[in-house]
């Protein structure tokens, strides 16, 4: 019963980290990988981003392009990841991303 207990306390205490410390973005953007879909980020990271945008990137050429950013921030760090748009696939792929 007394493990039971403890058991239980440590759930809750683990339950009761703010979201934010809950992952690092540094070892999340070790997981990316260039022509990722948005569901394979989403299972390769684990998490869901503290943000969304979308907007209009422009790319090395100076191209304007619909993207998606999503943004892991905590307290010390920000993951930003962006996402363009792939006609012929109809999904939004990584571009790339930054720390």
């Amino acid at each position: 019963m007394k493990l039971a207990v403890a058991g239980l306390c440590l759930l809750l205490i683990g339950s009761s980290v703010p979201a934010a410390a809950q992952f690092d973005p540094d070892s999340l953007a070790k997981r990316l990988r260039g022509g990722m879909t948005i569901s394979q980020v989403i299972l390769a990271l684990g998490n869901r981003p503290t943000s969304t945008l979308e907007t209009i990137c422009h790319l090395q050429t100076g191209a304007p392009v619909a993207c998606r950013i999503w943004n892991y921030t905590t307290q010390y760090d920000e993951l930003q990841i962006f996402f363009l748009y792939n006609e012929p696939g109809q999904e939004w792929l990584v571009y790339s991303w930054r720390l």
